[in-house]
This record gives structure tokens, C-alpha cells and sequence, in this order.
């Protein structure tokens, strides 16, 4: 279901009924007029493949996706090597950055070898990749 954002209206700072309303001269001010900023107009690219996750961990801390943030998950963005992914591997729920090597794939944790688990043999489901990670500042 898509909605568009419409936000409530400040009495305090909009004080005319119809701002976009006019009537007389044109303002020359209006060259400078700019739209509110919409913070989930600039993250959410297809709102109804868009799903978000918090991470309850700082596993992937590498990657400055650090417990309490929230990842923005976009199903339909295409999943290739170097993507920051959501996935369930062997029925545990995962955010792991996806590495390609040798006709084999890899879920990472950093950019060194070391810390990856390679999935032959296993379930692995992917289910989108993230395209935004929202940190708390506290």
C-alpha cells in the first residue's frame, strides 16, 4: 500500500490557510522556495518493497552498522557481490556484506577473509539489500 506523506501543519509556523495560494504580483522570493525535508522520501526508493530491521548487535561494526540502528532494506534492489544484505542462513536472521570468490559466496563481517561464512551446503535466503542504516546519536 503506498500513502503519501502529508505532514500535519504547524498553526505556529504556518500561519496562511493555503500557503501555496496566491493572489496579486508574484513574490520574487518565490525562486527560493523549497519543499519540506521529507526524510523517508530521500531513503525509501520503492515503498512497498521497503522493510526495516533493527540491529541488535555490533557484529558488523566494520561497517558502521552498529547496535540500535535501523536498516533500511530494499527487496527490490539487485543483490550482487559487495552488497550489505539481510538473510536468513540456517534459520538465523543475519545482516552480512555478500563477497564472491571462486563461483563460491561468502557472508562478511569485514573486508578480510577471516571472518566470512561461506554458504555451500547451506540455507541461505536472501531477503533484500540494505541501501540505508539510520544511527542514534545517544
Amino acid at each position: 500500500m503506498i500513502r503519501p506523506l502529508d505532514p500535519l501543519r504547524n498553526e505556529v509556523l504556518d500561519t496562511l490557510d493555503d500557503p501555496g495560494r496566491t493572489s496579486g504580483f508574484v513574490s520574487p522570493a518565490e525562486d527560493y522556495i523549497q519543499r519540506r525535508l521529507h526524510v523517508a522520501n530521500m531513503i525509501v526508493g520503492d515503498p512497498t518493497n521497503t522493510f526495516y530491521f533493527k540491529v541488535d548487535n555490533d557484529q558488523m561494526s566494520f561497517f558502521h552498522i552498529l547496535k540500535g540502528a535501523i536498516a533500511v532494506v530494499d527487496k527490490s534492489l539487485p543483490v550482487m557481490h559487495g552488497s550489505i544484505i539481510v538473510c536468513c542462513l540456517d534459520g538465523e536472521w543475519l545482516i552480512r556484506k555478500l563477497c564472491r570468490r571462486n563461483e563460491r559466496n561468502y557472508l562478511c563481517m569485514s573486508n578480510s577473509f577471516e571472518s566470512c561464512i561461506e554458504t555451500s551446503g547451506r540455507q541461505l535466503d536472501i531477503f533484500g539489500t540494505v541501501s540505508w542504516v539510520c544511527m542514534p546519536t545517544r
